[in-house]
């Protein structure tokens, strides 16, 4: 029990849910809260400890660390959390609007657009604080732009809002990791040095028909941005082996 309520802990202080703190909730907070024993939180707390993402001090509580803080961790499990896009604690929106689909043609490509019409694209930069950590690119198709907020930066995962406006439900999710240098436009947003690596996360997000309907991007800083993914073993499949 201790290692679900720690991975809970991990998942929370990644998403940033107790940045505004710095801190854990009280044990008894969080006893009530699990329904469980003090020893069986502090069981959980001090695997966190021990992996460096929480500190402990008398009388001051169980603090956050600066490295849990400013790594831009993000745990994932389930396709449930692959749809939150990569959100960090800042958005801050750059650009949303329609763009010529020529500009992006491997984009354009993998929707079927042709390079005379357009695409809608969403581009954000994701951070804590003031601190750019990531540059984020989303692209859905131009059709579904006049269903779109007009006059407030969209700073929700899009895939969200897809979902629950056209009822098309991500069914598959496939993300290639690779590294890449920064171009002057990269280097100038994550205020780092032209060339300097950095790690790209391209993520598509298909129906059960596989129809695309979103394609995202996310170009971190190695130095600010990390991504955790948890595997778990599947006891009814391991079972039947």
């Amino acid at each position: 029990m201790g290692k679900a309520i720690a991975q809970t802990l991990r998942t929370r202080i990644a998403r940033g849910q107790y940045n505004a703190s710095g801190r854990l909730p009280p044990e008894l907070k969080l006893m009530v809260e699990f329904d469980v024993s003090r020893f069986t939180i502090r069981d959980a707390i001090q695997q966190l400890v021990l992996e460096g993402t929480l500190e402990r001090f008398p009388g001051r509580g169980t603090l956050i660390t600066t490295r849990a803080k400013r790594s831009g961790r993000w745990a994932l499990k389930s396709i449930a959390d692959l749809r939150g896009e990569f959100a960090l604690n800042t958005v801050r929106v750059l650009y949303q609007g329609l763009v010529p689909a020529k500009r992006y043609p491997s984009v354009a490509s993998l929707f079927g657009v042709p390079r005379n019409g357009s695409l809608f694209l969403v581009k954000r930069t994701f951070g804590s604080g003031d601190e750019p950590h990531a540059l984020n690119n989303v692209f859905i198709r131009a059709e579904y732009a006049d269903f779109l907020p007009k006059d407030e930066p969209i700073t929700k995962p899009l895939i969200k809002v897809l979902e629950s406006k056209f009822r098309l439900h991500a069914f598959r999710a496939e993300q290639v990791s690779t590294a890449d240098a920064a171009d002057d436009d990269i280097a100038k947003i994550l205020d780092i040095p032209k060339g300097s690596p950095v790690l790209v996360l391209r993520r598509t997000y298909t129906t059960r028909d596989n129809d695309l309907i979103e394609f995202t991007e996310l170009i971190g800083r190695p130095d600010r941005y990390s991504q955790t993914v948890q595997f778990t073993r599947d006891t009814r499949r391991a079972s039947k082996d």
